[in-house]
């Protein structure tokens, strides 16, 4: 029995394949934590991202520097792919309106 069978209500104890855990044990450590500590991972990243304080903290690093590839897993993610995707949309419609709203303010005097 492991230290992570004492949270019976986390789904994800089972390693699948190798790659998909990469130390089962740290994984394990880092759930536990979360339980316990009542922080979770969200407001921790939320914290991470939202604080300049926390800017240089290796974690926030790993956070930006993996942007990309914590997008697409939400994308790709059967219960997170309508709400990103929902995200993205609202996102980018108002980049592209803005842009577009000073491109014409811009060059039509308007």
């Amino acid at each position: 029995m492991t230290f992570i069978d004492s949270f019976p209500h986390l789904t994800h104890r089972k390693c699948i394949t190798p790659t998909l855990c990469t130390s089962q044990a740290a994984l394990d450590l880092v759930s536990a934590a979360f339980c316990t500590s009542g922080l979770s991972v969200s407001d921790y990243v939320l914290t991470l991202l939202e604080h300049q304080a926390l800017a240089e903290f290796p974690c926030t690093i790993n956070l930006v520097n993996n942007a990309k590839r914590i997008m697409k897993a939400f994308l790709c993610h059967s219960y997170s792919q309508d709400l990103a995707f929902d995200w993205a949309t609202v996102t980018m419609q108002k980049k592209y309106s803005e842009s577009i709203k000073n491109f014409v303010a811009q060059h039509f005097n308007v």
